[in-house]
C-alpha cells in the first residue's frame, strides 16, 4: 500500500519518486533554504538493525560525485526518514523510457560510470546486492548507483534469497551465495535492458519467480540483430553463469581501455531434457537446496508435479536422499 505524501515540518513533499526496498522515497524540498532532497521513509518495526547498517554503509561509502550524499536522519512515531542527496535527472528506467535505448557510445561511458563506482563499492568490501535498472539514477547528467537497504559487508556462502529483484539475479544466489561477481551479474542485466529496453532471456511480468530464476541458471543469452558485437562479447562475459568464470572488474576496464575482447565467454546451452530419466538425473546433479524450488521450476502441470515427486522418492531409496534434503 502507497504512503499518503509526508508531513513533516520543515520541508515540503512534492512528489513520489518511487519504492526502495523496504520504504518509499519522496521528491521533498526544504522550507528554509529550498534545497531538495530525495526523502527515503522507512517503516521501523523490526528494523532496527537493517536501518543501522544501511545508515553505516552509506556514510562508509560516501564519495563526492560518486556516491550520493546521505544528509540526515528524520524520526516520528512510526517512521524514520532517510534524507538523500536528490538526483534530478530520475532513475535509468525513467531515461530508457522517456529516450530510447543507448548507442554503442553511451553505453560505453555507462558502463565506464558504473564500473567505477562498482569498484569503489567492492574496494570498500561492501556487496551491493540490488543494482537493477531502478537503482541508478542521473543526477547533473552523470549516472548514480543508489539504495544500500540489501547491501552486505563482504560476500557470503549461505545467504538467502531476500526481495532483490529476480530479472537481475545471479544464478549463484539461488544457492543461497552473495558475491562480489554477483553484482557484475546484475550489472550485466542492466547492461543489456540499456541497449534492448526489456531485460534479458525474454522475462516478463508474466514469469514467475521460479521461472525467471531457472532462465538465470540455464539459458543462453540472445541478442538483437543490431548490437555491437564488443558490447555482446562483455555482456556474456558479465553473464558467466559460474561466477568463477564472470568477468572481473578489472577485465571490464581492460576491455575497455583496448576496445576489444579476444575471449569468448562460455555460455551454458538450454536444452530441454527429453525423458523423466534424463530430469530425473539433471535434479540429482543439480543438487538445489530446495526441493519445492526445483519442483516448480522442472513441472509447471499437475501431472507433471506428481512425477517430480515419483523421482524424488526413487531417488531416496536408491541412497540419493541427499537430493530431497
Amino acid at each position: 500500500m502507497k504512503k499518503q505524501l509526508p508531513i513533516l515540518k520543515n520541508y515540503k513533499a512534492i512528489k513520489r519518486l518511487g519504492s526502495g526496498s523496504y520504504g518509499e522515497v519522496f521528491h521533498v524540498k526544504d522550507k528554509k533554504s529550498s534545497q531538495e532532497y530525495a526523502l527515503k521513509s522507512i517503516f521501523l518495526e523490526g528494523r532496527y538493525y537493517t536501518l543501522k547498517k544501511e545508515i553505516q554503509i552509506n556514510n562508509h561509502l560516501y564519495k563526492r560525485n560518486l556516491i550520493l550524499k546521505l544528509h540526515g536522519k528524520i524520526y516520528n512515531d512510526e517512521d524514520l526518514y532517510l534524507l538523500y542527496e536528490y538526483a534530478d535527472g530520475g532513475t535509468l528506467t525513467k531515461e530508457i523510457k522517456n529516450h530510447g535505448v543507448f548507442t554503442k557510445e553511451k553505453t560505453l561511458q555507462f558502463l565506464h560510470r558504473m564500473v567505477d563506482i562498482l569498484g569503489h563499492i567492492h574496494t570498500k568490501n561492501i556487496v551491493h546486492n540490488d543494482i537493477k535498472d531502478e537503482n541508478i539514477v542521473l543526477k547533473d547528467g552523470e549516472f548514480y548507483l543508489i539504495d544500500f537497504g540489501l547491501s552486505e559487508r563482504g560476500e557470503s556462502h549461505q545467504y538467502e534469497i531476500n526481495k532483490t529483484d529476480e530479472n537481475f539475479l545471479a544464478p549463484e544466489r539461488l544457492d543461497a551465495k552473495m558475491l562480489f561477481a554477483s553484482d557484475i551479474y546484475s550489472l550485466g542485466c542492466v547492461l543489456y535492458y540499456v541497449l534492448h529496453g526489456k531485460v534479458v532471456y525474454g522475462m516478463n511480468e508474466e514469469h514467475s519467480e521460479i521461472q525467471k530464476a531457472y532462465r538465470h541458471a540455464k539459458y543462453p543469452v540472445i541478442f538483437d540483430a543490431e548490437i555491437d558485437g564488443l558490447l555482446q562479447e562483455i555482456i556474456k562475459g558479465m553473464l558467466e553463469k559460474d561466477p568463477a568464470k564472470r568477468l572481473s572488474l578489472g577485465k571490464i576496464k581492460s576491455i575497455l581501455k583496448e576496445g576489444k575482447y579476444s575471449h569468448q565467454a562460455n555460455m551454458e546451452t538450454f536444452i530441454e531434457p527429453k525423458s523423466d530419466t534424463q530430469r530425473y538425473h539433471q535434479l540429482v546433479e543439480e543438487k538445489y537446496k530446495y526441493l519445492e524450488f526445483k519442483l516448480g521450476l522442472l513441472y509447471k502441470e499437475e501431472e507433471e508435479f506428481k512425477k517430480t515427486i515419483y523421482w524424488y522418492e526413487q531417488a531416496a531409496k536408491n541412497g540419493f536422499a541427499k537430493a530431497i534434503n
